[in-house]
Formats: C-alpha cells, sequence, structure tokens
C-alpha cells in the first residue's frame, strides 16, 4: 500500500509538472502574441487562426493579476508537495521519522528561527528577481526617469503587462520545474546513464576543459562580432570606445576640432544620447578610461581589432574557473565552467567594443590574486592585486571600486590581525597600484589639462550647448527613489539577462545557497561584491539596459555562475546524505539544467541574436554605400531629426571618421545653411548630405 502511495504521488507530481510547464510555455506565447492597445488596453492575435482578444487596461490589469496569482501559487504548491515527497522518500530509505505521531523532540526556537529566515530571505530574493518591483515605485513617484515618457501611466500599463505576461510565466515554469524535479528525485531509477556521462566529464584534464570552455566563448563572439556586427561597432560607447582606439593606433591622444563642436558632439542633438566626446578647447576624446580603447588600439595595429573582445570573453571563463577553485575547490570550479560559458550574455558583450569585459577579466583575475596575497602573505601576490585593480580602475572605475570593496575590507581584517605577516604584501599592493593610477592620471593632464579631472568630469564642466529638450523632464534630479527603483530594476533584468532561463536564474541561486544552507566565506566575498556592484549603481539615473541586460551590473555575471555552482554542489550534498543516491541526484540536476539552457540557447536564438543584426539602430550598409558612391577626400553631412535612432547612427558615423579629420571620408552633423562652415574649414573636399528616406547621398554645393 505504502508503495503504491508513493507511485501515486510520484505520478502527481510529474502531471502537476507537465500541467505548469504547459502553462509557462501559454502565458510565454500571449506575450509573443501581444499587440499594442487602445491607452494603456492590450490586444491579443493570432492572425493565421484569425483570432483576436481585446482587453481594457482594468480588464487586463485584473486578468494580469489573476494569472500571476496563480503563477505563484503553482510555485508554493509544487514546492510544498515536492518536499513532501522527499521526506516519504526518505522514509522508504531509512533517513526520516515516518511515525504517524507527533515527534517530542521539536525543532529548538533558535533552530526554526534560522529556518524561518532562510525561508523568508529566498522568497524575498524570488519576489526580487521575478517581479518588476520597480515599476510599481515609478507608478506610485511617476518621475523615476529624466524623459517625459514614462510617466506614472506608462509605469501602471508596463508592471501589469510585465507581471502577467513575464513574470507569470516564469514563476508557471518554475513550479513546472521544482515538481519535475520531484518527481525525478523521487523515483526509483539509478540515473547511471548520465552519471556515467558525468564522470566520462570529469575524467578529462581540467586545462583542456578551461580551455575548451574559454575556445567556445571567443568562437561564439566572434562569429557574432563578424557575422553579426561585421568586426565594426554598433553600440554607443562601442563607437566612442572605438573611435579612441583609433586615435591611440595612430599615435595621438585626442583628436583636433574643425569647423565647430556642433558637426561632432552626439549631446549637441535634439534627441542627446549617453555616450560623451569631451570637448577642451581646440581637442576632443572619448570620456571613458583609456584602458578598453588601449586594448582595441592594439589589435587595430595588428589588424584585427574585433578579435581583442573575443578573446577577452574567453578570458573570462578561464578567470571563472580560477576563482571559483581558489574560494570552492574543484568541484565547485568545474560546474563554473558551464554556467559562465554558456551565457549569451557574455558573448554577445565579448564581440563589442566595450570596456566591460576588459575591466571583469582584471578584477576577477585581482580577486585571485587578493585571495592568495592573503592565504600566503605572498608580496609577489600582493603586487599583483594592486596592478590588476589599478588596470580595473583605468578601465571602469566605479565598477572596480564596487567588486574590491568585501576584499578590501578582509585585507584591511588581516592586516589589523597579522600585522607582521601582511605589511609586506600590503606596500607591494599600494606600489603596484599606484602604477596604473599614475598613468590614468597622467592620461587626464595630457587630455583635459588637470591630473585630477577626468575626461568625464570634464565633459560635465563643460557640457554642450543645446536648449530645451521637450522630451525632458524639466529640472528632473536623482533623488533617493531613482536609486531604490535602479536597484531593483538592476535585480529584475539581471536575472533574465544571466541565461534567458525561463526560471528567475538570480532568484533560484541566491534560494538553493539559503536552503542548501551553504555559509562559506566565499559565498559572502562574491555575494557581498555583486551586491556592491548594484549599490553602487544606483546613483546612475539609468541602469543603462543594453548588449541583452543591464550593463553596469553586467560584471557580476561571473560571480553569479560561481554562486550557483557552489549552490548546486550543496544542494547534492544535502540530497545525499538524506538517502539519496548520489548518481540519481546528479542525474537530475543535470537534466533540469540542461532543460533550462536548452530554453535560454533557443530563446537567444530566436529572439536576441536577430535583434543584432541592425543593434542600436545602426546600419553599416550606409557606411558601404558612402564608400562605393563619394567622390575622393569627401565630406558626408548626415541628417539628425528629433529621435534616439538617429542619434545613435549618427554617433556611429563620427566614430568612422579618421582621428585627425584628414581622412578619405568625414562625417559630420547636417545643420542646413551652417554646413558651409565646415565646408571652408575643410577645403578641397567632395560634399554630400547622405538622405536615409532614399538610401542615397546627394551632391552639395561647395560655397567659398
Amino acid at each position: 500500500m505504502a508503495a503504491d502511495g508513493s507511485a501515486a504521488r510520484g505520478r502527481g507530481l510529474l502531471w502537476l509538472g507537465v500541467a505548469f510547464a504547459v502553462a509557462g510555455a501559454v502565458v510565454d506565447f500571449l506575450w509573443y502574441a501581444r499587440r499594442p492597445g487602445a491607452g494603456e488596453g492590450v490586444v491579443f492575435a493570432v492572425r493565421r487562426a484569425g483570432l483576436v482578444v481585446k482587453l481594457s487596461a482594468g480588464q487586463f490589469a485584473a486578468f494580469a493579476t489573476a494569472v500571476f496569482a496563480a503563477a505563484l501559487a503553482s510555485v508554493i504548491v509544487a514546492f510544498l508537495l515536492a518536499r513532501h515527497a522527499v521526506r516519504i522518500a526518505e522514509c522508504g530509505m531509512g533517513k526520516a521519522e515516518c511515525s504517524e505521531t507527533p515527534n517530542p523532540q521539536l525543532p529548538t526556537p533558535s533552530t526554526a528561527c534560522r529556518a524561518a529566515w532562510r525561508w523568508v530571505v529566498a522568497l524575498a530574493a524570488l519576489v526580487v528577481c521575478a517581479v518588476p518591483t520597480y515599476m510599481l515605485l515609478g507608478w506610485a513617484d511617476g518621475r523615476l526617469s529624466a524623459f517625459r515618457h514614462y510617466d506614472a501611466a506608462w509605469y501602471r500599463a508596463s508592471f501589469f503587462r510585465e507581471l502577467g505576461l513575464v513574470s507569470a510565466a516564469r514563476l508557471f515554469w518554475l513550479g513546472g520545474v521544482v515538481a519535475l524535479g520531484g518527481y525525478g528525485l523521487t523515483r526509483p531509477w539509478g540515473g547511471l546513464a548520465v552519471s556515467r556521462l558525468l564522470g566520462a566529464v570529469e575524467r578529462v584534464p581540467r586545462w583542456v576543459l578551461v580551455a575548451g570552455a574559454s575556445g567556445l566563448v571567443t568562437v561564439l563572439a566572434l562569429a557574432v562580432a563578424l557575422g553579426m556586427l561585421r568586426g565594426e561597432p554598433h553600440y554607443n560607447d562601442a563607437n566612442g570606445c572605438y573611435y579612441q582606439a583609433k586615435t591611440f593606433a595612430a599615435g595621438r591622444l585626442w583628436s583636433p576640432l574643425v569647423g565647430g563642436r556642433e558637426f561632432f558632439d552626439p549631446n549637441m542633438c535634439p534627441h542627446p544620447a549617453g555616450v560623451g566626446f569631451a570637448f577642451v578647447g581646440d581637442r576632443w576624446f572619448f570620456v571613458l578610461p583609456p584602458l578598453a580603447p588601449l586594448l582595441y588600439a592594439l589589435g587595430m595595429l595588428a589588424g584585427a581589432p574585433w578579435v581583442v573582445a573575443p578573446l577577452l570573453g574567453g578570458g573570462v571563463v578561464a578567470a571563472s574557473y580560477w576563482l571559483a577553485r581558489e574560494i570552492f575547490g574543484g568541484t565547485v570550479a568545474l560546474i563554473a565552467l558551464p554556467l559562465t560559458a554558456l551565457s549569451g550574455w557574455l558573448v554577445f558583450n565579448s564581440a563589442e567594443y566595450l570596456t566591460h569585459v576588459p575591466c571583469l577579466v582584471a578584477m576577477l583575475v585581482f580577486m585571485v590574486a587578493a585571495l592568495r596575497a592573503m592565504r600566503t602573505g605572498s608580496w609577489a601576490w600582493g603586487a599583483g592585486a594592486g596592478l590588476l585593480l589599478g588596470l580595473g580602475a583605468a578601465a571602469r572605475p566605479a565598477t572596480a571600486l564596487a567588486l574590491c570593496l568585501p576584499f578590501a575590507v578582509a585585507w584591511a581584517v588581516w592586516l589589523l590581525r597579522r600585522p607582521r605577516e601582511a605589511w609586506l604584501p600590503t606596500v607591494a599592493f599600494a606600489v603596484a597600484l599606484a602604477v596604473p593610477l599614475a598613468c590614468l592620471v597622467a592620461y587626464n593632464a595630457a587630455t583635459t589639462g588637470e591630473a585630477l579631472t577626468s575626461p568625464y568630469q570634464a565633459l560635465w564642466r563643460n557640457p554642450a550647448p543645446r536648449g530645451e529638450n521637450p522630451e525632458l523632464v524639466a529640472g528632473w534630479r536623482w533623488r533617493p527613489v531613482v536609486g531604490v527603483a535602479n536597484f531593483l530594476e538592476s535585480a529584475f533584468r539581471f536575472d533574465a539577462a544571466l541565461y534567458h532561463w525561463p526560471v528567475p536564474a538570480l532568484g533560484v541561486i541566491v534560494g538553493a545557497l539559503l536552503l542548501a544552507g551553504k555559509k562559506t566565506p566565499g559565498v559572502f566575498f562574491l555575494g557581498f561584491a555583486g551586491l556592491a556592484l548594484a549599490l553602487v549603481h544606483t546613483r546612475w539615473g539609468n541602469v543603462s539596459v543594453g548588449m541583452s541586460g543591464p550593463r553596469y551590473v553586467f560584471e557580476a555575471l561571473p560571480l553569479g555562475a560561481i554562486l550557483g555552482a557552489a549552490g548546486l554542489v550543496a544542494l547534492h550534498e544535502r540530497f545525499v546524505a538524506k538517502g539519496f543516491p548520489a548518481e540519481r541526484v546528479r542525474a537530475v540536476l543535470f537534466l533540469v539544467l540542461a532543460g533550462l539552457f536548452a530554453y535560454g540557447t533557443l530563446f537567444t536564438l530566436a529572439r536576441e541574436l536577430p535583434g543584432y543584426r541592425n543593434l542600436h539602430a545602426v546600419d553599416v550598409r550606409v557606411f558601404d554605400a558612402v564608400k562605393a558612391r563619394a567622390a575622393r577626400p569627401a565630406l558626408v553631412f548626415v541628417p539628425v531629426p528629433p529621435s534616439r535612432d538617429f542619434t545613435n547612427k549618427f554617433i556611429a558615423a563620427i566614430a568612422r571618421n579618421d582621428p585627425g579629420l584628414s581622412g578619405p571620408i568625414i562625417y559630420a552633423r547636417d545643420l542646413g545653411e551652417k554646413n558651409a562652415k565646415l565646408m571652408r574649414a575643410l577645403p578641397g573636399r567632395h560634399c554630400y548630405r547622405w538622405d536615409y528616406g532614399k538610401f542615397a547621398l546627394e551632391p552639395l554645393e561647395v560655397r567659398e
């Protein structure tokens, strides 16, 4: 009878998991079938079936709330039933008390409090990662964004759309995964075939696995860089970085200003962009620190600038393995390899000319060096940590500051507790750190004219002169509520971007660590580093969603992968300790991950990858057409109507200029009658205006 009851419960979990997964797929389908509705309403349309359903704003809000409530209930029901099935299975293996009578040995209050605390935090993490709570703040505040379009009505409509069609789908899928995982764990099967496969992988030399995973990311990033982006920058910051790299490769630190700032400054366009060039006197240059442009300049000198970022992306995988092994050991490091390498977010960022991947490589190796310095007392590792932290600061200062904070605290404690052991590594750290910082100060002095004024500060001290932008909220300023919303949005979007899983990935990682009771210094090091990264960037005006995710917290990606690997190992150990066969536990965890990654890969191929053909509204065929049709030397004026997309196109055009403004083709902003000023400043050139509507060049008469 007990066996029959167990089998019935198992079949119940199976069918429940399938039902929840089907519900998740249906809600996913509704997301792709949605169409803009009147006002804040929503229209679902399946054209081939001739099915159209129109919902008003109120109707859709009620629908979204009901669907989300059902999805959240599915997670709770699936977890409770799976937990009950696991306990029954433990009874069958003699690992738990199976008596129907009450157990007199109740948990102590402290044990119950600790368990309750873990449950509360796990549920809170799930809610923050799966629910767009930042939109609730926007709905209540109405002025979170500097752009007028993002008002209270927009946040309200977006909140219910995300709640009912995104959050609900992810929670339904999570309920299905929990139920199916519980079914697989409690069924009497060995999982030997999967275990043999994993055992064969474990027998491969680690250096081969690390090289293979790193090579996979490099090859995939190269495929995106050359196949989709054609080896050219598209994203705004990437265009600025690319232009500065060309400047360095030409032996210059800045470009001369010819004709007037208004022809070359994107922030003087009707719709200003986030990217910035600093204009100081008669020179201009990119505002971000010099390390990343310098690395791309080396690639330009070698004739292959597009290979630098993909190689660094492979370096992220290797450095993540190294860090995971240093903190958690070989098993966690081995699992962290695929969790890092199989993130499409890493591949996409490694295909562009951005500052994130160079900074991330430097900071990951810094973490390893800092930990080894504190463990061994080696001055060499101390010097390496200082040098790498300085290089990280020379790529992204705020990011480097955030990621080093928990390590700086640990180092300070080490220095106070063991001064005799720590003083020499500390001196070596400080001396090595001073080298890249001195170079950064020298770069500031050469570009801005002041050693302690960065190009970014120079940009804000000398802002672009422009009239009032009707799209911006007059007098908008940062407030604490904006910072809170930025933090919540970063968590929500990071969760989705990490792997594009159908379930809340970050929420699952945090929940696994909490419920498995994983408490090691490594968890706190990496967890607080990622938290500090998000908190530091709350002071920014937005989270800069681009390149498939929130860019400002991209560097937390490998930290999440390593923590996820640690959580998986902890869950495996916990279930094995409860009496479940190790082979079965490994097989269930592997199959669950394989299914999640299969979904994420399909999502990336179907939804993310096509957008990279015209990333950031940049069409490189424009530059091909100009090269084919313009007589040399040419001056091409590019129109910039009041639209963010056209500002992006203009930034891409400016980035194609020669740093000395002496190349065969020069691009500038079309200012109508004022163009004559630049024509006179650049005499002897054939002048044209690009027409986006006709996709053609129009010759212009040169006025003397």
